[in-house]
């Protein structure tokens, strides 16, 4: 679902006035889609993608291939990795000294593991696939995040997918309700017409998508992942240009 999970990407760059972008993915579908997607929609957007690169599954070395990326200098980094990578790729970033002004990541970036592993200084600035937080102005939301810390600790929760995974029950329990019966058929036409409000807000689907949903961006502010994007689902102004790794 790229045009959907990816859409706040490119609002958020031509925001912050970003001129040049390096776009990088695995080779599996995620990355593939959803690198397909950005990079064109960066270049229609008056944003030069300076450089389009693959790296294998399972890489574990991919210092060469920042090192090649940091000669470039683009504003902005992104890639379309999942989270064994994202880790890999914070680590020898850091470890290379390549600071682009925005640093994006995606499958992992919101785990608290990844914080933790780095520390919070260390992730300042740093953004990252979907995003939520209890602070968003949705009822439920900050009940629903003390019950998830009080059950798995702060330091294993998702500032994404939990979430999001808790909003599909939120959603299925009410078409249950309002259907009045288990009927799977009766269900789904109530899911498919109409509006849930849940910990994400409300959730409505066209094409088996929820349209109310624009693929928000995160971002690591004070051990936090705020939502700076979509920006009418903001909690946090961005930081931009992102701080360089520190010592």
């Amino acid at each position: 679902q790229p045009p959907v999970k990816a859409e706040a990407i490119v609002p958020l760059c031509k925001e912050l006035g970003i001129k040049t972008a390096v776009v990088i993915h695995h080779a599996d579908l995620h990355g593939i889609e959803f690198a397909g997607y950005v990079a064109p929609q960066l270049s229609v957007n008056g944003i030069d993608v300076i450089m389009y690169k693959t790296y294998p599954m399972g890489a574990k070395d991919l210092s060469p291939l920042l090192k090649k990326i940091k000669a470039a200098k683009p504003d902005a980094f992104f890639a379309f990795s999942y989270p064994d990578e994202t880790f890999l790729l914070a680590r020898q970033a850091k470890a290379i000294g390549f600071n682009p002004k925005l640093f994006y990541t995606s499958i992992g970036t919101a785990f608290a593991a990844y914080r933790d592993a780095f520390g919070a200084k260390t992730v300042e600035g740093v953004m990252g696939t979907g995003a939520w937080n209890p602070k968003v102005p949705y009822p439920g939301a900050k009940e629903f995040w003390d019950r998830m810390v009080q059950f798995a600790g702060a330091g294993k929760v998702d500032w994404y997918g939990n979430a999001f995974a808790y909003s599909s029950m939120q959603v299925l329990e009410q078409a249950i309700e309002k259907a009045g019966t288990l009927d799977r058929k009766k269900i789904r036409e109530v899911i498919a017409t109409g509006t849930f409000p849940t910990v994400i807000g409300p959730v409505r689907y066209e094409n088996q998508i929820n349209v109310q949903s624009p693929g928000e961006v995160g971002q690591w502010q004070n051990g936090g992942f705020e939502i700076v994007a979509a920006k009418e689902k903001r909690t946090a102004k961005p930081i931009y240009p992102k701080a360089p790794w520190p010592k």
